[in-house]
């Protein structure tokens, strides 16, 4: 992502994982704190979570909304260029993260809102009803899926 250099996992730098994910969030709080900004994340005596940065945002915490702004805008023009190439009328966010509810979705309905004005045009934004559990889930589903077509077994999905 332009502006962005975080160290991402799969060897990159600014990755949008590197913001839109649990470590990014974490991350981009601790960064926050070290950088001297007022949030009760500051009066932790762990490392800081994505959980602790929901938990401040729901408390009302400034610096912890504007993390979760700044995650879901970021998404929510990702997902604009994207909906305009593929025009799906719903966008499922999954992930532990869309745990965050409102918090998180809001901005990027917002930020949808900014780049696709017509309200008939833009997609509905929902969290997803697996949350952490869909990766899981879904290696699970395409397992099942091969081993059955290999042996010949009809699958029903």
């Amino acid at each position: 992502m332009d502006g962005l250099d975080a160290p991402c996992n799969c060897g990159k730098r600014g990755c949008l994982e590197t913001i839109a994910s649990a470590p990014g969030i974490a991350r981009l709080a601790a960064e926050a704190v070290q950088g001297g900004q007022s949030t009760s994340l500051a009066d932790l005596t762990r490392p800081i979570t994505a959980l602790d940065v929901f938990l401040a945002c729901q408390a009302g915490d400034a610096v912890a909304a504007d993390i979760f702004r700044f995650v879901g805008r970021a998404l929510g023009r990702k997902l604009a260029a994207l909906a305009f190439a593929v025009d799906p009328r719903m966008i499922i966010v999954g992930g532990g993260v869309a745990a965050a509810g409102d918090c998180l979705l809001q901005p990027i309905r917002d930020e949808l809102a900014v780049h696709i004005p017509e309200a008939e045009w833009r997609p509905i934004v929902v969290p997803g009803k697996l949350q952490d559990k869909a990766g899981l889930v879904g290696a699970v589903r395409f397992a099942i899926k091969n081993w059955s077509r290999e042996r010949g077994i009809a699958y029903d999905e």
